[in-house]
């Protein structure tokens, strides 16, 4: 009778070690599957932060280019407004220097 205990005892001892061993292995393929789940989920979330990223970027590029595009037409206005003073001024250059040219060359 002993020995059927122990042999009871022994098989049992040997069943509970096989079910924690299977317990365990779960448990850390479940650990494994919910790390797994969070890198994958923090990967996502700096996937949309990067993109979130590049997308103001862009918007802020654009505005540069397009402020960049009012100030020359600014420009260009402001130019074509003083270009009848300046043509003024080079015909009154060239007029004097015509002027000095004749007088010292006669």
């Amino acid at each position: 009778m002993a020995y059927t205990v122990s042999v009871l005892l022994d098989d049992a001892d040997a069943r509970i070690k096989h079910g924690m061993t299977a317990i365990m292995d779960f448990i850390l393929e479940q650990q494994t599957a919910w790390y797994t789940l969070l890198s994958a989920d923090l990967t996502w979330q700096m996937s949309k932060k990067s993109y979130s990223i590049a997308e103001d970027q862009l918007v802020l590029d654009a505005c540069q280019k397009y402020w960049d595009i009012l100030k020359a037409e600014e420009k260009v206005v402001v130019d074509e407004r003083r270009l009848p003073q300046t043509q003024q001024a080079l015909d009154k250059t060239q007029a004097l220097v015509r002027v000095g040219l004749s007088i010292s060359g006669a």
